[in-house]
């Protein structure tokens, strides 16, 4: 004969059995217990009901709930390289960090770094070019789900192939436009060397 009923109980203290534990009698041999806060290691132990006759406590066992989602990571782009760092998550081992140019992570360009700890400089972008950025975390029960993604453009290369045409009282500049680059400043001197 198999059991009619079964009580779980449940507790982030330890032993399972303490004051702030709690219990959940259910029918079926599976069940899912919300209301958890992410990233807590919860015990459990199990007995089988039969009329008003209870079992003896099952071996006890334990696992974490998923770590919460990552908030947005503060980003600093530089030339080629963005700084970037974010609040760390309790319970969270490591996080995994999706990089791409595209704010949906759809390119094949995208790249998944994994086994980060904050803070984090991601070398090798573009220059001038916008990037995006989304976190998630691990802990021993798997991986949370991504944050939003942040975004930052990278500084621009300075600009090449500059033609300098002296004429009367003025001078003619041309160069090749710079990828990212919204407008240009313009330094002169008289001195032989610009800073």
């Amino acid at each position: 004969l198999s059991a009619s009923s079964y009580r779980v109980y449940y507790s982030t203290e330890s032993p399972v059995l303490s004051p702030g534990s709690s219990m959940l009698e259910v029918t079926t041999t599976s069940t899912e217990i919300g209301g958890f806060s992410d990233g807590t290691f919860y015990e459990l132990l199990i007995t089988a009901l039969e009329g008003s006759s209870e079992s003896d406590f099952s071996d006890g066992t334990g696992a974490f709930t998923l770590a919460s989602i990552p908030s947005l990571p503060i980003l600093t782009g530089g030339r080629g390289e963005v700084q970037l760092t974010w609040d760390v998550v309790q319970s969270a081992s490591s996080y995994n960090l999706l990089i791409s140019t595209d704010p949906s992570f759809s390119l094949s360009s995208t790249q998944n770094l994994e086994n980060l700890l904050p803070p984090q400089r991601i070398q090798n972008l573009l220059d001038g070019s916008q990037y995006y950025f989304a976190l998630n975390s691990f802990n021993p029960s798997g991986n949370s789900s991504y944050s939003s993604p942040a975004t930052t453009i990278t500084i621009p290369s300075p600009p090449l192939n500059i033609s300098l045409v002296g004429e009367l009282e003025q001078v003619q500049l041309e160069w090749e436009p710079v990828l990212g680059a919204s407008s240009y400043s313009i330094f002169s001197s008289t001195a032989p060397h610009l800073p």
